[in-house]
């Protein structure tokens, strides 16, 4: 026996529906015979946020007496989401989350961590204006 579920979309999810019902008839049109497999991702990270994160990067390692970027990112990511390792080749090796593979708000999380970070330690920062548009 079929169970059925009804939904009671909101007024946007019901936009969002529509535009799905839309591509997969789009889909069918241009590939008849093959199946329609959609996934849905959050949205990237982007650029502004990227931007805004390495001059943060530069300013802690400074205070901290760090001038490797690469190495001052990577202790505030553990900062941040904790130790991860992965046994490679027989070597156990730490792993980092990568910024660029990161959503939105996941870059947000960690953008708003870093700067709690510089806040709660002293470190003098020179945010840009707007800082909004890199938080959101």
């Amino acid at each position: 026996m079929a169970t059925s579920i009804r939904i009671h979309p909101t007024a946007a999810e019901s936009e969002i529906a529509i535009d799905v019902m839309n591509l997969v008839r789009i889909a069918r049109k241009a590939h008849p015979d093959k199946a329609i497999d959609f996934t849905l991702k959050p949205e990237a990270r982007s650029d502004a946020q990227n931007d805004f994160l390495w001059p943060l990067i530069r300013q802690i390692g400074k205070h901290l007496g760090q001038p490797n970027e690469e190495i001052t990112k990577n202790w505030l990511l553990v900062e941040c989401y904790g130790e991860h390792y992965e046994d490679i080749g027989g070597r156990r090796v730490q792993k980092f989350p990568r910024t660029s593979k990161m959503s939105k708000k996941q870059m947000t999380q960690f953008l708003e961590f870093v700067l709690a970070y510089a806040a709660e330690h002293g470190v003098p920062l020179m945010a840009p204006p707007g800082l909004e548009e890199y938080l959101s």
